[in-house]
């Protein structure tokens, strides 16, 4: 069950990944998946009491995407979102991916493609998320 800070508390704690690889050209890709109604978004879902942020976005990489990373690196942002009746609130983080499963736990379910971050944000409909992802091709380019 997600974890939620007291009953009258509306918003509820998630955790999410932006999985990140270069390719072979030195590129940047983002890992993004389908959600059941076939949009673009990222690994993200419930926080599991006595689990950290942290370990609940790997579990969401894994499950969801079938991305394997050694750990979550740095916090990128957050953003909200209504669902059930409440606000959702996801806390994203970055991981560099080590590997994709050919067999995950969502398969079934989702699709997934890589992206750059410009056509990762362009995709996504979730305007929270899009901000942190433009938010993240901005660090990047000053850091270039």
């Amino acid at each position: 069950m997600g974890k939620v800070s007291s009953s009258t508390d509306r918003v509820i704690a998630q955790a999410g990944v932006v999985p990140y690889r270069f390719n072979g050209r030195g590129q940047l890709q983002v890992l993004l998946i389908t959600n059941r109604a076939g949009q673009w978004i990222v690994p993200k879902g419930m926080i599991d009491q006595g689990a950290t942020a942290e370990q609940a976005a790997l579990i969401e990489a894994l499950e969801e995407a079938g991305a394997v990373g050694h750990r979550v690196e740095e916090e990128l942002g957050a953003y909200e979102y209504a669902k059930w009746g409440r606000v959702c609130r996801v806390r994203l983080f970055s991981m560099r991916v080590d590997r994709l499963l050919d067999k995950w736990l969502e398969r079934s379910s989702r699709r997934r493609e890589w992206f750059t971050l410009e056509e990762a944000a362009a995709r996504v409909e979730v305007a929270g998320l899009k901000s942190v992802l433009l938010a993240f091709a901005r660090r990047l380019a000053d850091a270039a």
